[in-house]
């Protein structure tokens, strides 16, 4: 993924251009930062495969929605919603 389709993706904080695609690491981590510094109140991580939210979640505090399902989480990282 390339800065500017990053930059695109986040103006609308959605994912659902790239529904059912494995997102790895880096993406997710990539996708934190950008949000955080956007203030997003929503974000999207539907259908993405994710198995785990890395502790960086924490660090959305505007976050109001945080859409997470079709995903193989069996737990949430305590740094959310504190």
């Amino acid at each position: 993924m390339d800065e500017e389709e990053l930059l695109q993706i986040m103006e609308e904080v959605s994912l659902s251009e790239f529904e059912g695609l494995e997102m790895d690491e880096e993406e997710l981590l990539q996708i934190i930062e950008e949000a955080a510094r956007n203030k997003a109140k929503k974000l999207d991580l539907a259908n993405k495969i994710i198995d785990e939210l890395p502790p960086e979640i924490g660090v959305l505090t505007d976050l109001k929605e945080l859409y997470l399902s079709e995903n193989d989480l069996c737990r949430l990282p305590p740094e959310i919603g504190k």
